[in-house]
């Protein structure tokens, strides 16, 4: 069964002339999202995900606070925080390339990760786990 607000998201989407591809790049959205709105399947969207719709179709004021009234939100809400953009991925961790030994805070196969047991003058075979303390097969 399609919303009042899912079918007002398809009005506006078909009067946009946008697919729901389109539309989820545009708004910041999963196509999956997009469907599930539409739909009825995802009938209690979150103020940011109708925010980043309005914002992807441009909707002036009056057609904003009709999309947030169908959405279930007696008014726009203005003093809801901005959206924004994802924070930043932490970078990722050092490369171990070449290295028979991996950093001492990573977890090994064994659980008692690479916590300084392994002697400096043992090297690490294929059939060792890289702790260095024990026989756990690595293959």
């Amino acid at each position: 069964m399609t919303s009042q607000f899912g079918a007002l998201v398809r009005l506006l989407r078909q009067r946009a002339e946008l697919t729901q591809e389109d539309l989820a790049e545009r708004a910041g959205l999963g196509v999956r999202t997009i469907r599930g709105l539409e739909t009825g399947e995802r009938a209690d969207p979150r103020v940011a995900t109708v925010r980043r719709l309005a914002d992807a179709f441009a909707l002036d004021e009056a057609d904003r606070v009709e999309l947030f009234a169908a959405a279930g939100f007696a008014r726009t809400p203005v003093e809801a925080a901005p959206v924004l953009d994802p924070p930043p991925r932490s970078p990722a961790p050092p490369s171990t390339a070449g290295s028979p030994t991996p950093p001492t805070n990573w977890p090994t196969p064994c659980g008692r990760g690479g916590s300084g047991r392994r002697s400096s003058g043992r090297s690490t075979t294929p059939s060792r786990c890289p702790c260095g303390g024990c026989r756990w097969p690595t293959s």
